[in-house]
């Protein structure tokens, strides 16, 4: 599986913040990193790369700049465009320091793979440390930053994205993470929930214009923007995004759970009993052993409505659904 300089980086970069014995080092201690590289000058930099073999200044990099959607890249370019004879790993290593170091100090405008692996990254210690809000306020920047990249450079899938991108955290895994994070801070603010919105909307209309959508990635796109209309108080429009999810996703059953449950969470009677029809669809397309969930919801349903016989059914229907439910991993140890 392909890693990325940037990738390599930051697990060298920790090592050597956490003293990690230098013959247990993924790689030699003199390998250059790009904490060596921000202490350097603008003019170190380039007087490194010209030794190197690679003439840079600000106005030639700012031409490559656009080409490329990774420092990386652009430095196996500049090698053979350059005519660099001796192309050693600590040759190739040095420039991609020196690159994505002027890239960030002379272009911050133009987004590229590096930063984006950085950002999503700190996002994640982000969130650890100080909470979602502050998390979601740097995956805004990975995310403005795919937007660009995607729009830019042309990707056949998300799939193809992150071959070419190889970050610490792909984006096919990171996505639904910062959507869910967008969800959890709309808890505490209806700002989140119009970004959670915006964001949603964004990333269905790129993948739709991929050539290899993710179907299972779009399903979860188009369920995070029916949640977000939901909380935002358009039920409506809501409504016809968990139907959309459903029609397009290969497990509808969940698609209407989501939305079953978004209903529940309101209080007024109109919606328990637009959750029981959201339910009823569910149970429809869900397979005998996987429609615990719906069918508890139904319960809820009739046992606040105090339809006792309907509930006593839907419990016989319950038991015989659990029986028939594949064995989980820990049952089937124990058996």
């Amino acid at each position: 599986m392909k890693v990325s300089k940037a990738a390599e980086n930051r697990r060298l970069e920790r090592q050597r913040a956490d003293g990690v014995e230098p013959r247990l080092q993924l790689a030699s201690p003199d390998r250059p990193l790009l904490s060596c590289a921000e202490s350097l000058h603008d003019d170190q930099l380039v007087a490194k790369l010209s030794e190197c073999g690679i003439k840079i200044d600000r106005e030639r990099l700012g031409k490559v700049v656009k080409q490329f959607p990774s420092a990386e890249s652009m430095m196996h370019w500049l090698l053979k465009e350059d005519h660099v004879a001796q192309v050693t790993e600590d040759v190739e290593n040095w420039c991609w320091v020196c690159l994505s170091t002027l890239w960030r100090r002379w272009f911050p405008e133009h987004p590229n793979f590096e930063r984006l692996d950085e950002w999503i990254q700190d996002g994640f210690v982000a969130r650890s440390r100080l909470g979602t809000d502050a998390a979601c306020a740097i995956w805004m920047r990975a995310w403005l930053s795919i937007a660009v990249l995607l729009e830019a450079f042309r990707f056949d899938s998300i799939e193809d994205f992150d071959h070419c991108f190889a970050g610490t955290t792909g984006i096919e895994e990171w996505l639904p993470v910062f959507v869910d994070a967008l969800g959890s801070a709309a808890m505490d603010g209806v700002e989140w929930a119009a970004l959670r919105l915006a964001v949603s909307e964004q990333a269905i209309r790129l993948h739709e214009d991929l050539d290899r959508p993710d179907q299972d990635l779009l399903t979860k796109l188009r369920l995070a923007l029916a949640q977000s209309h939901f909380d935002l108080g358009n039920i409506e429009l809501a409504e016809r995004w968990f139907s959309a999810a459903a029609r397009e996703s290969s497990q509808p059953e969940l698609c209407y759970l989501a939305c079953a449950h978004a209903f529940l969470a309101k209080t007024a009677w109109r919606h328990s009993t637009k959750a029981e029809v959201a339910a009823r669809r569910g149970l429809k397309s869900a397979r005998p052993g996987q429609r615990t969930d719906l069918l508890n919801v139904l319960i809820g349903v009739c046992d606040a409505a105090g339809r006792t016989d309907e509930m006593a059914a839907l419990r016989q229907q319950l038991a015989v659904d659990q029986a028939m439910a594949p064995p989980t991993a820990a049952s089937a140890r124990a058996a």
